[in-house]
């Protein structure tokens, strides 16, 4: 083996080992802290939280306090929000499909990439 082919083996190894030790050390950039769901559970009020990437599928969250919240990613599929303060929250590729917003404040909501309670896509903030 010439030195050049050793060099660039190692130059490869380095890429690899630099690659696994980012994907398993950098948090998920999607993922919502377990404090935040914690105290939405607890209080139904989670106001400007960040809950990216939580999964409400058919979750009860009539009347929760949301807002400003961050849902980017978020799966509220089936989820009822009725009487529920959504405004000014960020729902960024988030799956409303099915979910019951009768009386839901979304003042200032932000949608893009949304799925929305009758399967269309809402794109208006992106």
């Amino acid at each position: 083996m010439n030195s050049s082919k050793i060099i660039e083996d190692i130059s490869i190894k380095k890429r690899f080992v630099l690659t696994l030790l980012f994907l398993f050390l950098t948090p998920n950039l999607y993922g919502y802290k377990p404090e935040d769901l914690g105290k939405l559970r607890v209080s139904k009020n989670c106001s400007k939280c960040d809950l990216s990437g939580a999964n409400f599928y058919e979750a009860d969250l009539q009347e929760v306090n949301l807002n400003g919240a961050i849902l980017h990613h978020a799966n509220l599929r089936r989820s009822n929000l009725s009487g529920a303060d959504l405004s000014d929250a960020m729902l960024f590729r988030a799956d409303l499909f099915g979910a019951d917003l009768t009386n839901t404040n979304l003042e200032g909501a932000k949608f893009c990439n949304t799925i929305l309670p009758l399967g269309s896509i809402s794109v208006k903030d992106c």
